[in-house]
């Protein structure tokens, strides 16, 4: 644990170079992305992945409208064998991290968000409003479980082992979830979250008491992205997390692209689609960071050859 904890720009910068290959072989990571590879090799012959970081530059014309901390994330999946089972997803993550108590660094249960700030978050739902999608998120920083003394983590066990009690556990989300319980649920003691934007959580308690109901860890939102094709994961409460861009019509599309492209002239798209409402200038949307995940089925199968023939 840190003496001095990092503020959100910093821990986002380290996240970036864990998901950034020509970083991440300078951290000891217990699993790496080459390992990933290997595995997803494994499950689907011939998959190619590609992992791209974007860090964006902004002309001082538009540095109103970027924040040093949020992460623009696209999903790519892309079927050779059959492409009308292709699909694009975005998602915009705003950063928060959890404060520690009084003095030294102390965490417990009780712990809040105290960056939290009403008006960015009143300007957040309303680009979401504006563009009619989910696009904007929060992306919660906190100490690991295992980090913490062990009153407090036996807390937080407790506190998920409630939220998920009313599991059924059917279908490939419930069928994985079993199994990580079953092995001890160290992915469910993560460090990194997302929530809703309505249900953003006060308290590392409430991170913990509303796993698969209110937050996910940003790992199983990944991983079931893809495992649950053609839209981000949608929670028991009915809350899906991102856009597919195929629910948006080709206006909003444009300007989810350039939001997560970093391009500048978004800025006037979103304007003239506000109709100049003061409440859209600035949003502060532009990401800082943009991470592109592509996974391609087939991707690595002969291009002549890759097409399923059905008849």
């Amino acid at each position: 644990m840190r003496k001095v904890p990092w503020d959100e720009s910093a821990i986002t910068r380290e996240l970036c170079d864990l998901l950034d290959e020509d970083y991440s072989e300078e951290y000891s990571l217990s699993y790496s992305l080459e390992q990933l590879r290997r595995d997803l090799g494994l499950a689907m012959p011939l998959v190619s992945v590609d992992f791209t970081i974007e860090t964006h530059q902004y002309s001082a014309q538009v540095e109103n409208w970027v924040t040093q901390s949020d992460i623009g994330m696209v999903l790519k999946y892309q079927d050779r064998f059959v492409p009308t089972e292709s699909w694009t997803s975005s998602l915009l993550l705003q950063a928060k991290r959890l404060f520690p108590q009084a003095r030294g660094v102390h965490y417990s249960e009780a712990s809040r968000f105290d960056s939290f700030d009403s008006k960015q978050h009143s300007r957040i739902r309303n680009l979401n409003e504006l563009l009619e999608c989910d696009l904007v998120s929060y992306l919660l920083y906190c100490p690991r479980p295992s980090s913490l003394d062990k009153l407090t983590a036996a807390k937080l066990a407790h506190l998920r082992n409630l939220s998920v009690n009313g599991e059924i556990f059917d279908f490939a989300r419930g069928l994985a979830l079993h199994r990580e319980l079953e092995a001890g649920g160290q992915t469910l003691a993560a460090g990194v979250f997302v929530a809703k934007v309505d249900a953003m959580p006060k308290t590392l308690a409430q991170i913990h008491g509303g796993i698969f109901k209110s937050t996910i860890p940003l790992s199983w939102l990944l991983t079931l992205e893809f495992a649950d094709a053609k839209r981000f994961v949608d929670l028991p409460s009915g809350m899906p997390f991102g856009v597919n861009h195929a629910h948006l019509d080709s206006k909003r599309s444009r300007i989810v692209d350039g939001i997560l492209a970093g391009d500048e002239a978004v800025t006037q798209a979103i304007g003239a689609l506000a109709g100049r409402n003061v409440n859209f200038a600035p949003l502060r949307v532009l990401p800082r960071h943009t991470i592109s995940i592509s996974i391609s089925a087939g991707g690595q199968a002969d291009p002549d050859q890759q097409l399923v023939i059905n008849q």
